[in-house]
């Protein structure tokens, strides 16, 4: 070939040639869905809007030559990446797309046969307009030359229900999908479809909105976490979603075991108000107590446009305490609360920290109780004498040193902001 050069056009054309853009089925969706997430916003995918599923044969057949779709998202919307099969082996796994379709290398995401309703030619680029018919075997390896699917192989979807109250009415705006479950994508499909729905659903509320919203995570059959928010925005649209994608990531990529998401449910009710109040005050019933004790904090409450609000909370005063003069009593929103946790040995304490203390919408009083603890990785352990806590802990840089703290938590239904403290005699 050094004999015959390629000419200057053809070297920079062959120098431009990137991979096929994947065909990305959407039905439901437009392709707005590829901009709320920025993995989805690259040039992988050629975004095809398209709607109905066509009166394909139920009974298609995986053959080459025919189509062949990897499912992201079923139900009330479909997301599907739609290609070519290029050959089926002699142990049946199908060789596809002639191209990777994300690049994971060993995966696992739906497949499905799948028909073409369409080729739309271009001169630069053709594409195909075409439907998932039936969901059949998994791809189970996303290699640079091809995908390979193993049509014998189940893989579920998460049944995920996210679900709207606008202001004002009392039927809610239910989105019901079937997302599939992979360690890669599933957090950032989730996300994706809750910045999409939250979009098209909030765009006709106006501004000044309150969301109060929660969502659970069933997981391994029968394991939960549960999650609950509540947020304000002055112009309006949709709420954040970050916590989401973050909480539902960290459980499917950690370092103990294996997750398999099996429900997502999300309820979001809208307020059109600004429901957002600061704490500017606390008053104690006595100035003075004793170790076993309960004081009532008075906490006022002020709003921008609405009258203040009081409300009242019992804090009691553990009896081990160990001060000798006073007592410092922390007051403060849900966010702003300091909370340590160790580092996970297992998978049960990875849950744990997982966990949601507090919220927003949470009054949390705490204090410190003059003792100290050591947090060590997985536990946090409580101190002793001092010149024992000084030979095991102090000097070891692997044990942080932290201060007990008690806390008590009293949720409200509206935003609370800002922070004050109050310091109260010990007897």
């Amino acid at each position: 070939l050094s004999d015959f050069p390629l000419s200057e056009t053809q070297s920079s054309t062959l120098n431009d040639l990137g991979l096929i853009q994947i065909p990305l089925i959407l039905r439901g969706v437009s392709d707005n869905f590829l901009n709320t997430n920025s993995f989805f916003s690259n040039k992988i995918f050629l975004p095809v809007e398209f709607s109905g599923e066509g009166d394909w044969d139920k009974t298609a057949e995986y053959k080459p030559g025919t189509a062949i779709a990897v499912q992201l998202i079923t139900g009330d919307w479909n997301v599907s990446g739609i290609g070519t099969i290029t050959a089926i082996t002699e142990d049946g796994k199908i060789l596809a797309f002639g191209h990777p379709c994300f690049g994971f290398g060993k995966t696992l995401l739906p497949a499905a046969t799948a028909g073409i309703h369409a080729i739309m030619k271009n001169t630069s680029i053709s594409w195909k307009i075409g439907s998932p018919i039936k969901t059949r075997g998994a791809m189970i390896q996303d290699r640079m030359s091809s995908i390979i699917i193993d049509p014998e192989i189940s893989c579920n979807f998460i049944k995920t229900k996210l679900s709207y109250i606008l202001p004002d009415s009392k039927t809610p705006v239910v989105y019901n999908l079937g997302i599939a479950n992979n360690k890669f994508l599933t957090s950032r499909l989730i996300s994706a479809a809750l910045n999409y729905s939250g979009n098209v659903t909030l765009n006709v509320a106006g501004p000044k909105l309150t969301y109060i919203h929660k969502f659970s995570i069933i997981f391994n059959e029968k394991s939960i976490l549960e999650y609950s928010a509540i947020d304000y925005t002055q112009s309006g649209g949709s709420p954040v979603y970050n916590i989401v994608d973050h909480i539902v990531s960290q459980l499917m990529n950690n370092n103990f075991q294996d997750v398999t998401i099996n429900e997502f449910d999300y309820n979001c009710r809208i307020i059109n108000a600004n429901l957002k109040y600061k704490i500017s005050g606390v008053v104690p019933s006595v100035r003075e107590a004793e170790p076993g004790d309960t004081v009532i904090l008075t906490v006022r409450l002020t709003h921008h446009n609405l009258p203040d609000k009081y409300i009242s909370i019992p804090v009691y005063i553990d009896e081990s305490l160990k001060t000798e003069e006073s007592l410092v009593l922390h007051c403060s929103g849900g966010e702003n609360i300091p909370v340590f946790k160790p580092d996970p040995l297992d998978f049960r304490s990875y849950v744990e920290n997982l966990k949601q203390d507090f919220s927003a919408a949470d009054i949390v009083v705490f204090y410190k109780t003059g003792y100290s603890k050591y947090l060590d990785a997985g536990s946090i352990i409580a101190g002793g004498p001092a010149l024992t806590d000084q030979k095991l802990f102090e000097n070891n840089p692997m044990k942080n040193k932290i201060p007990e703290l008690i806390y008590s938590k009293f949720p409200q239904e509206f935003i609370i902001d800002g922070k004050t403290q109050i310091t109260i005699k010990i007897k």
